[in-house]
């Protein structure tokens, strides 16, 4: 985050990124009229606003590599609702116990005043259907055995960091 927010080149990777990624949009559509008519009130619903978010959701997803959504379900009219957490908030995954890829459960640091985290349950988990709300995770440039993305800035920013050096030590 801080390369991305300090370094131009940095910034203009990701901003490259996510116009290749996202381009002049992203349409959804189906040929079911009644999953048409849902995938349309979902995606333009005054709460999830998605072509709006879009842009800031691969912006994350290529700046830390992971992307935790949640997913807030209205029991009334069985719409769904997103929010975000950002990699950081993230303290631990819980994964199946014969199976790291199965992830279970998603433990966030509590916000100021709470001393407990928030326990956040995936959609595999068993008492996923009764949860008020569940998390998605995608993860980019994530190695075999591991449970969290990276960054497509991870290798290139200590030369980032020499070039910047190189330009202060010329000026």
């Amino acid at each position: 985050m801080t390369a991305w927010r300090k370094n131009p080149i940095a910034w203009r990777i990701i901003n490259t990124t996510v116009n290749f990624v996202v381009g002049t949009g992203i349409e959804l559509s189906s040929p079911d009229a009644s999953l048409d008519k849902f995938t349309q009130q979902f995606w333009t619903h005054r709460k999830n606003r998605m072509g709006l978010r879009l842009l800031p959701m691969i912006e994350e997803l290529s700046r830390s590599g992971d992307l935790f959504v949640l997913l807030f379900r209205n029991t009334i009219d069985g719409m769904s609702y997103l929010r975000f957490v950002t990699k950081d908030q993230i303290q631990k995954i819980e994964t199946a116990p014969n199976d790291w890829e199965t992830e279970l459960v998603y433990w966030e640091t509590p916000p100021a005043g709470e001393y407990d985290p928030r326990r956040w349950l995936s959609p595999e988990h068993p008492d996923a259907p009764m949860a008020d709300a569940i998390m998605l995770h995608y993860a980019v440039n994530r190695p075999i055995g591991a449970l969290m993305g990276e960054s497509d800035l991870t290798t290139i920013i200590p030369w980032l960091l020499r070039y910047s050096r190189m330009l202060e030590d010329r000026v």
